[in-house]
């Protein structure tokens, strides 16, 4: 299923196009503990799928291919929660250079956008 932008916008928390190790949970954690109460007050923020963050590419933008309503992003590689099948060690995401869908390696450091689930 396809969203709109405007519908999306409440599901992404960006994180300042802040690189951070996969490996290490992509800070999450740290994001759902923020000052006590949670990044904007929730504290349900996750990793998201590749489905997701393809869901925000915008193939008529480039550098970055995605609206401006989720805030600055960087036109960079963006990781998901979405291993690849057979090669546990890599993880699919998006360049939003380009809107792109590629993999690399989880040890590596890349840029992460947080995502929660509306109730």
């Amino acid at each position: 299923m396809r969203y709109s932008a405007r519908e999306l916008a409440p599901l992404i928390a960006h994180m300042g196009g802040e690189r951070v190790p996969w490996l290490e949970g992509y800070r999450i954690n740290a994001i759902n503990t923020e000052n006590g109460t949670g990044y904007a007050g929730f504290n349900d923020w996750r990793a998201p799928s590749v489905q997701e963050l393809v869901s925000i590419v915008d193939y008529r933008r480039s550098g970055p291919a995605i609206d401006s309503i989720f805030g600055p992003t960087a036109s960079m590689f963006y990781g998901s929660s979405t291993s690849r099948v057979n090669f546990p060690d890599q993880a699919w995401g998006i360049d939003f250079l380009s809107g792109m869908v590629l993999t690399d390696e989880r040890k590596t450091t890349q840029h992460v956008q947080a995502v929660r689930d509306v109730q």
